[in-house]
């Protein structure tokens, strides 16, 4: 008992700290003149403007998102104090249109008349690498750095992947999900870069530890940390859901039973919550005092559709829509996964793969799967973004690692 609440105690303790980290890393950037940033920040805004909002990236479903970029290089280069501590609180941007031509005008049109719109709230952690790279590169170079570095983790995390029992048979769900919603294109946006790397790190940490007989506990706390540092309400729920179904992965053959399972991944959800609740509650209670903004718990109301009294039945709607986007991202993407699906069982029923043991270590994979449902229903009142859906490559990865675990499960094993 002194054990655990002395990991407890440490965990949090260690979570303070990151948080602490972050804000200082935040004030440290802002120690970078504006001047150094001003000449890319004008070329990628401009460039913006050249694109439209959305503008599509000719894969069916996939369209950059050029709305939050702009707002992100917005936060990221607007200042309105001498105080750098002060400027890493205050992220706000300017005007009332769209994102793209709020950065155009603000930095194009000075004379023009635009309200500051708060944004302490929600978005912090990205201006710790962003603001520096405007002092080097155009958004179009800094795009191009954000592929290749989601390429390089794609492929690190898939080989680390394929080293574990069952081999290719851990590569096809997760590179199934990630491929179905563009996520190799659609990480050259800014926030989905972030989120797709942090939950990427993440798995390979799990790995690491798995890996090394360590407790994955404090990996799962810093997660949920660190994501709602980073942007709060993208789609952190890729951060818990990815690396829960790594874990069973990595773990699958260790004699463990169905309700051990479920009682070790119960902790690693509860304490990614608290990293998460933890670090938003700072961010939000930091906005309040330091820049007298009340826009954070607001905003969490409207997200959670308090404030606009969402019902059930609204939040079911929502979630219906929502669910929908799977089918019709796609033609081709959804008959390729429903053909997979159709082939593994095929697999599963040839190779007589139905025993009780195998369906009953599916069932943690199946309490994975509904964490998007879960989310959408919470937060309903965010659940109207075009990347709302992507939350669901959770339930895409969870069913068909739980079909291929099956496919090339030995009776007696975990």
């Amino acid at each position: 008992m002194k054990a655990a609440i002395t990991k407890q105690f440490r965990i949090i303790g260690i979570l303070f700290l990151t948080i602490f980290c972050g804000y200082l890393l935040l004030t440290l950037v802002y120690l970078l003149p504006n001047s150094l940033l001003a000449d890319n920040v004008k070329k990628s805004a401009s460039e913006l403007l050249q694109q439209s909002v959305y503008p599509s990236i000719y894969f069916k479903g996939a369209v950059l998102d050029n709305w939050t970029d702009a707002e992100c290089i917005s936060v990221t280069y607007n200042t309105s104090s001498s105080n750098p501590f002060y400027n890493a609180i205050n992220a706000f941007h300017m005007g009332e249109t769209d994102g793209v031509q709020r950065l155009y005008d603000t930095l194009f049109h000075p004379d023009a008349v635009l309200n500051s719109v708060d944004h302490s709230y929600l978005w912090h952690g990205f201006r710790i690498w962003l603001r520096p790279l405007l002092c080097l590169y155009e958004l179009s170079d800094i795009r191009a750095l954000c592929f290749c570095i989601n390429f390089v983790l794609f492929g690190v995390l898939c080989v680390f992947l394929q080293k574990l029992p069952g081999h290719l048979w851990n590569v096809l769900p997760f590179a199934a999900a990630y491929f179905y919603f563009n996520f190799a294109v659609e990480s050259i946006s800014l926030l989905f870069f972030t989120d797709l790397n942090i939950m990427m790190l993440s798995c390979l940490g799990i790995l690491w530890a798995v890996s090394r007989k360590k407790d994955p506990t404090i990996i799962f706390a810093l997660t949920g940390a660190v994501i709602a540092f980073s942007s709060m309400l993208i789609f952190p729920m890729l951060a818990i859901g990815f690396p829960l179904i790594v874990w069973l992965t990595a773990t699958k053959d260790v004699e463990r039973s169905l309700i051990e399972k479920i009682l070790h991944m119960i902790p690693y959800a509860l304490y990614w919550l608290i990293g998460y609740a933890i670090t938003s509650l700072t961010k939000i209670l930091l906005s309040q005092t330091m820049i007298n903004s009340n826009s954070g718990v607001n905003m969490v109301k409207l997200y959670l559709g308090s404030s606009n009294h969402l019902s059930a039945a609204d939040r079911m709607e929502r979630l219906r829509k929502v669910f929908n986007q799977i089918i019709y991202t796609s033609d081709l993407r959804y008959d390729c996964l429903m053909l997979t699906i159709a082939i593994l069982l095929l697999i599963i029923i040839i190779r007589r793969k139905f025993s009780r043991h195998a369906l009953l270590q599916g069932i943690p994979y199946l309490a994975i799967a509904l964490l998007p449902f879960l989310w959408i229903f919470a937060v309903a009142g965010h659940s109207h973004h075009f990347w709302t859906c992507f939350n669901f490559s959770i339930m895409i990865y969870a069913v068909l690692q739980l079909l291929c675990n099956m496919c090339h499960h030995k009776e007696g094993g975990a």
